[in-house]
């Protein structure tokens, strides 16, 4: 039995029926569905229950449940964290599943909680529910406890509730006030992109109320955001670089490549099969957006071998020193643009998302790369207020823009008016090889803040009077110039 949920939790399809060893009862459970898989150690699962110890039958209602199978040599290290986690929980008063069952069955241990057919997951467009968790973070953390898994998918909202569905990071240690405390509080803060930090002050407010102290000034709260956030982005951006759930990455000789497990992987496919990307010739006969020496972009247009059309931008190598280079560099620009093109995303920050990375070898040297991404089409900035005039909304879109780069922690580096396509009436930033995060610490802010100035006088200076100015003193009124 213990293979067979190995198998499972290591990625393997839900049986027909599975039956497992309850309080040391056999018992079915039908209708079967994977909701997460952690580590291969961990699964959870949702299914019916069939037949199965009378006690247990007595005190559950008919229909799905909810299992959560710990599994491994630490499964019943891991049972006990999760356990006590919930108690935690309940005793600050914050609402958990029901719990069934919980126990040890030799080689695994298991959970079998409430199902929640009506709930939804917590969106971080949703400002009542997650002010609702940052007040849940307050009574926990007056009861002394603090959550280190505060992902917002670890909460679900359910007829008017909140309900925390995992206690494995919830943790005795915490005070409130405390900077530990407002640091989880940051952690929290941190799952919404940057453009919800409007709502700072009414999560804060939530936090207080529900600690019963004083709401933390903003001012205050913000640099552990951004710290938070910072951390956050680094792991999200080690996550674009290996296999994972939502990225495949092949590794072969000669090739590497990193997808979207979600459109990508079938896209590579697509294209590898039409020889677009090898040999170069089929590559060359797509529509040119873009020729140069160091970069040749093309379309390729809906229904030529996907059910899309992608732009597939190409990397090439100009000489052998050029070669050598990329070779020596920990990150070429390819791999910057895939990268933080994710990482844009990851941010509700607009840009046309890579879907494929595609980077070639030749004699154990970076040779030619292959970027696809989503095709947002070419229309610009300049070429709108070339046709039809800036507008006052334009300009207030552009200074938002630029300011969410900013509380992301990014710095472009190459903000030239071409570098912002308008798509779907909305101004979206492309050409990402330059970008990086901004230096950290007291000593790089300076250098941070000449960055994020440096790319504003940059697109800037694509304007003559009076757009420039009327852009400058935007900026200007944004505190970004």
């Amino acid at each position: 039995m213990t293979d067979r949920l190995a198998a499972l939790a290591a990625g393997a399809e839900a049986p027909a029926e599975l039956v497992l060893d309850v309080a040391g009862v056999p018992t079915c459970f039908r209708e079967l569905e994977v909701l997460r898989r952690l580590d291969g150690r961990r699964l959870v699962l949702k299914g019916t229950l069939l037949d199965g110890p009378e006690s247990l039958a007595a005190r559950m209602p008919l229909g799905a449940v909810v299992l959560k199978v710990f599994l491994g040599s630490g499964h019943r290290r891991y049972f006990e964290r999760e356990a006590a986690g919930l108690e935690r929980l309940e005793a600050a008063g914050v609402t958990t599943p029901t719990r069934y069952y919980s126990g040890s069955e030799g080689q695994y241990s298991l959970l079998l909680l409430e199902y929640l057919a009506d709930a939804a997951a917590l969106q971080a467009e949703d400002d009542g529910g997650v002010a609702g968790v940052a007040e849940l973070l307050g009574r926990l953390h007056k009861t002394g406890c603090s959550h280190g898994d505060l992902h917002l998918d670890n909460f679900l909202l359910t007829r008017g509730r909140i309900v925390a569905i995992d206690g494995d990071g919830v943790t005795a240690g915490a005070r409130p006030g405390t900077s530990q405390a407002l640091n989880n509080l940051a952690v929290l803060a941190a799952q919404r992109p940057p453009i919800h930090d409007d709502q700072l002050a009414a999560l804060l407010a939530a936090y207080g109320a529900g600690a019963e102290v004083p709401e933390p000034p903003v001012a205050t709260f913000q640099p552990r955001l951004d710290r938070a956030r910072r951390q956050r982005l680094l792991r999200y951006a080690r996550k674009s670089q290996r296999a994972c759930s939502e990225f495949s990455v092949r590794r072969g000789p000669g090739q590497t490549t990193f997808a979207l497990r979600d459109g990508g992987e079938p896209l590579l496919e697509a294209l590898l099969g039409a020889e677009v990307l090898v040999p170069t010739e089929a590559f060359l006969e797509l529509e040119s957006l873009k020729e140069g020496r160091s970069a040749t972009v093309v379309r390729v247009p809906e229904g030529y071998k996907e059910d899309r059309g992608v732009v597939v931008k190409r990397f090439n190598v100009k000489d052998l020193v050029h070669r050598l280079r990329r070779s020596l560099r920990p990150m070429p620009r390819y791999r910057r643009a895939w990268v933080f093109g994710q990482l844009l995303h990851f941010q509700a920050i607009p840009t046309a998302r890579p879907l494929v990375l595609m980077e070639t070898r030749q004699s154990g040297l970076r040779d030619v790369a292959y970027l696809i991404m989503e095709d947002i089409g070419g229309r610009t900035i300049a070429d709108e207020v070339a046709e039809l005039g800036l507008s006052d909304a334009r300009i207030a879109e552009t200074c938002a823009l630029f300011g969410l780069l900013r509380r992301a922690g990014f710095i472009h580096g190459d903000t030239k008016a071409s570098n912002f396509v308008l798509h779907d009436n909305r101004l979206h930033v492309i050409d990402l090889d330059a970008m990086r995060f901004a230096p950290r610490g007291f000593a790089a802010r300076l250098i941070a803040e000449r960055r994020f100035r440096a790319d504003v006088l940059r697109f800037l200076a694509n304007w003559a009077d009076p757009e420039r100015q009327r852009f400058a003193d935007a900026f200007s009124k944004a505190g970004l110039l």
